[in-house]
């Protein structure tokens, strides 16, 4: 399925994957935590990746221009059917739409790293 893969210190690039269970724990390299990201999208990412202390990937911005959240390791962004609870491919235009929101604005953090800022939209 089409999906948007974004490791650390990489630039985001589209990924065909499988999506099953052992696969998104391979691609996040632990535990899987889904977060909404939009109505019909997910990303995926290390449920104990601050814990790990996996480097920093992104900043998750809620919306209103506040920063909720930084993803700490590689994340994966699905398709969602919230109603049946699965995963799915993301349609081309949706992939690109990630891309492009996860390369307009970056934030520079404390320890002088240089991250990108992903808006959610729910």
């Amino acid at each position: 399925m089409l999906s948007v893969l974004k490791r650390c210190g990489m630039a985001p690039v589209i990924a065909d994957i499988g999506g099953e269970l052992n696969e998104l724990q391979g691609l996040v390299g632990g535990l899987i935590e889904p977060v909404a990201i939009d109505t019909d999208t997910d990303m995926i990412c290390n449920e104990e990746g601050k814990i790990l202390s996996l480097g920093m990937n992104f900043a998750l911005e809620n919306g209103a221009g506040d920063i909720c959240d930084i993803i700490c390791g590689d994340a994966v962004f699905l398709g969602i059917d919230r109603k049946r609870g699965v995963f799915s491919g993301l349609s081309p235009e949706k992939a690109g739409n990630i891309l492009d929101r996860l390369s307009r604005e970056y934030l520079l953090t404390a320890g002088g790293d240089i991250i990108p800022v992903m808006k959610t939209e729910v």
